[in-house]
């Protein structure tokens, strides 16, 4: 039977509820062997319809209970609690009335799908139940139900542990200049960078911004790609006490004038001159600061302050600004440091975006233990081989990524039987994801003496907030444990009302500690509706008043006290390490003018015998006038980064709306095959032939045409990077990313590397004519 509960009723209510809703079933009762027919039950190891049944006795008499299989203790109350795979039910709860001893409980179980910690506080929370039944007290309240039987909030959030509070994320970069000047700090493609060239070309970039009129708290901006120089710069802004806002060169231009008009910056360091377009841009050229001072600026600087704003996907339809204070991240680089040894013999691998917030650890936690980053190019990046080869041949000790990245570098070097050589790898930070139970093992074969750890938490959190040695075999799992906090971190598991549930049960997870972000940049209203005040303790070790981030993830403890992940609240997603507001999305479809309602689900598909998740676009369009998959996927470029796109749209004549009148996401049709096969078209041309077989050889495909859209072949943007790469080297030309976002189709790329190609060729010939005429005279 099902009844609606309220956290908090009156008992004399409930039972007067229970009373009436049994006589009016009574009539429609039906035996369990009854239930079983008529659902074709075959199983003699589940039920159709229910996992947990509820067994009531009243005989007059029962057998002695020395001769049962139930216990008695101190207060004659009869229970017993038996693992048993004897039951077909999951959890099977017999309750016996009996005259000459009160009440007998036995609970029956599954040790399949219950651990017997859980099993005993379910006893302990019916026995609660039952005694809250027969006192004095008019209303039954979950909250003291929940405190009766205990959280393990207390010792779970004992975490508190001294850092250097008072420090700058900058200062401990100087202190290892100091330490050991000549030491490798970065390196790229076989070139060098000591700690004191990094620090030298810091300190002018940020004098030469402290005589561009940059204060203290300022926000400045940074569009640039991996390098010496953008890491150089990063510094260079908190040196003068600045605060730093980066952004990838291949945002959308509105997506950048968004993030800067949001953030209030002062100015924007490009490193490409046709990006700087005012007078707050400045394209970095080293002749801007080669004549400023190599002296720190030695600002002072309080370390409660901020040091970086990250942007995230937000539901309205733009960005969210995570502001981040200096010794929040000295806290996470002190306990990453601390917690796995790192030291200056380390070596990170640096994979990851700037505005993805691993950064800031591959960065500056790297730098404070006196390590050395290696510096990805975008070119290499998912030409998976070259990453390899930059592992072995750097020595990598630190790896840090999401989960896809290292799975495609394990599936790549399976294929190829590549030599195994990865024995200096001692560290796979992996995050940002959910991690495939498969992939330690499969890891761990080609690095034998790494240690794999998942982390998790939120930019709102200060990068990480939590995290998991996986040891042993994981594969019998349905997820990886999200683990317990970190040192100076907390977490809670909530409910609506935002009281701890009972250990086991699934709530909301809240993110509480000295991580908690300083809210989001300009924007009191999503601040006061994700920041709360901790309403279990009220200062953190540092005597601020403590703060809570509600995450929007589900959760629950396990019996071993590691946390558990069991999805979202809302529409937020996880895609290839991306964190995606769907809301988003569908706020820039809905301002086309062609368009009059637009969804925005993930939904997974097999193309060509491979399952992955895409972004899936439903249309109902104005004047049944549907738009071309290409045109939707320009339009958003112009606003979203590449990895927000959807590949697939479907149109629809109505969204599907539920019984109350609400849109129905669940009922949002599968893509059909047919939506997205436009047929096979055979090569003609040379340079069609030539794509089609580089197409095949990266998506692992057996045909290719000229018109299939690479996307929808099973291409995301791992495998276009590494696609482009193979273009670029086969043709001796440079095919953008953004043209293959738009024309991701054979023919239209073969076109276009063959008009590069001709005017490349009159280009030469001009040229040569030019070199004769100047012979002649």
């Amino acid at each position: 039977m099902r009844l609606n509960a309220h956290t908090s009723i009156n008992k004399h209510v409930l039972i007067t509820q229970v009373r009436d809703f049994l006589r009016q079933v009574k009539a429609h009762e039906i035996f369990l062997a009854d239930i079983a027919r008529l659902a074709g039950e075959n199983d003699a190891n589940g039920n159709p319809l229910f996992d947990v049944i509820f067994n009531f006795t009243d005989f007059p008499e029962l057998m002695p209970a020395a001769e049962s299989n139930m216990l008695i203790n101190s207060e004659k109350e009869l229970f017993a609690i038996n693992g048993s795979e004897m039951t077909n039910t999951k959890f099977d709860l017999e309750v016996h009335k009996n005259g000459q001893h009160g009440m007998a409980i036995q609970i029956k179980y599954s040790e399949e799908y219950f651990d017997a910690k859980e099993v005993e506080l379910a006893l302990n929370l019916y026995l609660q139940i039952l005694e809250l039944m027969a006192s004095s007290e008019a209303q039954l309240c979950s909250t003291d139900l929940v405190e009766s039987v205990g959280t393990k909030n207390t010792q779970f959030n004992e975490t508190d542990k001294a850092y250097a509070y008072t420090k700058t994320m900058h200062a401990l970069f100087e202190e290892q200049v100091v330490k050991a000047p000549d030491a490798i700090a970065l390196r790229r493609n076989g070139k060098s960078y000591s700690y004191q060239e990094l620090n030298a070309k810091a300190n002018r970039i940020s004098w030469m911004l402290i005589g561009k009129g940059i204060q203290s708290g300022d926000h400045v901006g940074l569009v640039m790609s991996r390098s010496f120089d953008m890491i150089a710069t990063l510094l260079a802004i908190l040196k003068a006490g600045a605060v730093y806002v980066p952004m990838e060169p291949d945002y959308p231009e509105a997506r950048i004038q968004a993030i800067e008009e949001s953030a209030q910056l002062k100015l924007v360091i490009f490193d490409r001159p046709t990006q700087a377009a005012n007078a707050h841009h400045l394209y970095l050229q080293e002749e801007n600061y080669a004549t400023f001072s190599i002296e720190n600026p030695g600002l002072t600087k309080d370390a409660g302050e901020l040091a970086y704003i990250i942007y995230t996907s937000g539901s309205t339809g733009k960005p969210k600004g995570v502001r981040i204070a200096h010794h929040q991240a000295v806290n996470l680089i002190s306990w990453v440091n601390t917690e796995f040894t790192v030291t200056s013999s380390d070596v990170m691998l640096f994979i990851t975006s700037v505005t993805f917030d691993l950064s800031v650890y591959d960065i500056f936690g790297t730098l404070a233990a006196g390590g050395r980053i290696v510096i990805v190019e975008q070119s290499q990046l998912h030409n998976f081989e070259a990453l390899y080869e930059i592992i072995i041949t750097e020595k990598i000790t630190f790896w840090d990524s999401v989960p896809s990245t290292l799975n495609h570098l394990v599936s790549d070097l399976d294929e190829r039987q590549a030599e195994l050589l990865g024995h200096h790898l001692r560290l796979i930070f992996l995050s940002g994801d959910w991690i495939p139970t498969m992939l330690p093992s499969a890891a761990k074969h080609w690095f034998p003496n790494s240690e794999f750890i998942s982390l998790g938490g939120a930019t709102e959190g200060t990068v990480w907030s939590n995290f998991y040695r996986v040891s042993g075999k994981v594969e019998h799992l349905s997820s990886i444990p999200y683990g317990v906090p970190i040192d100076n971190n907390r977490f809670y598991i909530l409910d609506a009302q935002q009281q701890p549930v009972v250990e086991g049960v699934v709530g909301e997870l809240y993110i509480g500690g000295v991580g908690v972000a300083y809210g989001y940049q300009n924007d009191p209203v999503k601040t006061e509706q994700a920041f709360f005040d901790d309403p279990f303790i009220e200062t953190n070790i540092n005597g601020e008043r403590a703060r809570m981030y509600k995450t929007g993830d589900l959760g629950r403890i396990l019996p071993d006290g590691n946390m558990e992940l069991h999805g979202r609240t809302d529409h937020q997603i996880k895609l290839r390490g991306y964190r995606i507001e769907l809301n988003e999305i569908e706020s820039v479809l809905n301002l086309h003018t062609s368009i009059k309602e637009a969804l925005v689900n993930v939904v997974e598909l097999e193309i060509n015998g491979k399952k992955n998740q895409y972004l899936v676009g439903y249309i109902v369009s104005k004047n049944n006038n549907n738009l071309e998959t290409e045109v939707l996927m320009s339009y958003l470029s112009q606003y979203l980064p590449e990895y927000m796109v959807p590949k697939v749209f479907v149109d629809l004549e109505q969204l599907p709306l539920s019984v109350n009148g609400k849109v129905d996401r669940r009922a949002l049709p599968i893509p059909e095959m047919g939506m997205i096969d436009e047929g096979y078209l055979a090569p003609e041309t040379e340079t069609e032939k030539s794509l089609c077989d580089l197409w095949q050889e990266t998506l692992q495909v057996e045909r290719v045409g000229i018109k299939d859209n690479f996307f929808l072949l099973g291409g995301h943007s791992l495998l276009a990077t590494k696609l482009i790469a193979k273009m670029n080297a086969g043709f001796g030309v440079t095919v953008p990313f953004a043209i293959l976002l738009s024309e991701a189709n054979v023919q239209s790329i073969a076109q276009y590397i063959d008009a590069v190609s001709l005017n490349d060729a009159n280009l030469d010939t001009l040229a040569e004519n030019e070199n004769v005429e100047e012979g002649l005279f």
